[in-house]
């Protein structure tokens, strides 16, 4: 169950003589091509993987470890010209992961370059906040890289947060002979042993300069839609109001009917000779 941003956000291409810049708050009336299980939903939702396990698509790569983004044959070739962040929730010894819960840098391999556990800092004074990838819980990723300084960042926070000042990760490295003239942009992601989906609800990028934030208010919902007030509340209510009659009913009805039973024959023909009030009085 890994998920993979093969993305070069901000920054990454600045020895680009032309500014290029996105920003998608959903993926209603985005251009995108998506390939094998990857698909846009109704709703604006990117959908990377259903939720059938061990599945990717391009048949050149492989899923779970692979992420469909290299296979066994081609992992580590200076050719492959990738540079990937991966948030990853499988442990794999072979790329000698520190855990089923952890981010990295990755340079046309699958062992990062740098890698850490889920977490951000909410303020320099604060310690690491952890996080967990598989929760469920929608996140913000930062990947950002100075061609001056051939610095790369990489930052996560929860989605109401904001951006944290110190990122999670730090790599130097010159990318400059990884980065071709011409690039692909985008995601990459598979199942593993444990079926599982992944979802992206916006993306903003830039060549050049800082991409601009993602208006959180404009995001596609995920998950189960909310019940109407209908079920929850209103209904009970109703329901609750018709028992109470209804027992109101049969107590009365109950009543009138031993009321009934206490009436002598005799009276049936002739009426009776006692002056009853309420016959619901005998009761009392």
């Amino acid at each position: 169950m890994s998920f993979t941003l093969f993305l070069l956000i901000s920054a990454l291409c600045e020895f680009a003589a032309l500014e290029f810049e996105f920003t998608y708050n959903g993926f209603k009336s985005a251009n995108m091509s998506v390939d094998g299980l990857s698909q846009l939903t109704s709703n604006g939702l990117l959908k990377l993987t259903d939720s059938t396990s061990q599945k990717n698509r391009p048949s050149r790569s492989l899923p779970a470890h692979y992420i469909g983004l290299l296979n066994d044959k081609n992992n580590g070739n200076i050719t492959n010209h990738i540079v990937a962040v991966e948030s990853d929730t499988i442990l794999s010894c072979d790329f000698e992961d520190i855990n089923d819960n952890h981010v990295g840098i990755n340079i046309n391999q699958m062992k990062s370059e740098v890698l850490k556990p889920a977490a951000y800092y909410v303020s320099n004074n604060r310690p690491l906040q952890n996080l967990t990838l598989i929760s469920g819980q929608i996140m913000q990723a930062w990947v950002e890289y100075d061609a001056a300084s051939k610095q790369m960042h990489v930052t996560l926070a929860p989605v109401t947060s904001v951006k944290p000042t110190t990122p999670l990760l730090s790599l130097s490295y010159d990318l400059s002979p990884i980065i071709k003239e011409t690039m692909f942009i985008g995601f990459s992601s598979a199942t593993g042993s444990v079926s599982s989906s992944y979802y992206v609800l916006g993306w903003s990028f830039k060549i050049n300069g800082m991409a601009a934030g993602l208006d959180i208010s404009k995001l596609p919902r995920i998950g189960p839609k909310k019940v109407s007030r209908l079920l929850f509340i209103e209904l009970p209510m109703i329901l609750a109001g018709v028992i109470i009659v209804s027992t109101y009913g049969v107590v009365y009805y109950i009543r009138r009917r031993k009321f009934a039973e206490l009436i002598e024959v005799w009276e049936l023909e002739y009426g009776p000779h006692i002056e009853r009030n309420n016959p619901l009085d005998y009761f009392h």
